[in-house]
């Protein structure tokens, strides 16, 4: 009697559990993952492909009525001990908003930094890494969030 119990009720958590993780209840398409890659020092915001880490960006609420995108940017592969300052654009056009944070890499070329902005019309997004002289150095391919 006992273990059914045990058994039924780990059964019934990993059920609710998974489907919270899929974002099933929340009707939204969850978080976006995309690769980070180089862009040959353009002072354009422009979408990359490659495979320097990653960024991850959300719009938390209601789908069709977030009114924040959410993220997280990894680097890796980069010059030790270089600052890049973090900017979203839209894949609509080349522009960027202002800097958001710092992302400073360790002494292996690894960094870690964070987007939170207000949502801007569209809701496809990507990351663009800037160096201290105003060249985009890093970016992502666009993903949509809503």
């Amino acid at each position: 009697m006992v273990r059914k119990v045990v058994f039924g009720g780990l059964a019934a958590s990993l059920a609710v559990s998974v489907t919270f993780a899929t974002g099933a209840l929340a009707g939204g398409n969850g978080a976006m993952k995309s690769s980070l890659g180089p862009v040959s020092g353009s002072t354009t915001c422009s979408p990359s492909r490659g495979s320097n880490g990653w960024a991850i960006l959300n719009a938390p609420g209601a789908p069709g009525a977030a009114t924040f995108v959410n993220g997280e940017v990894h680097l890796v592969g980069a010059p030790p001990g270089t600052t890049y300052m973090i900017e979203i654009g839209m894949s609509s056009g080349n522009a960027c908003t202002p800097t958001m944070d710092m992302l400073t890499t360790n002494g292996q070329g690894i960094g870690n930094g964070h987007i939170d902005v207000p949502m801007m019309t569209g809701g496809t997004y990507f990351v663009a890494l800037f160096d201290t002289a105003g060249s985009e150095q890093y970016a992502s391919s666009p993903v949509t969030v809503s």
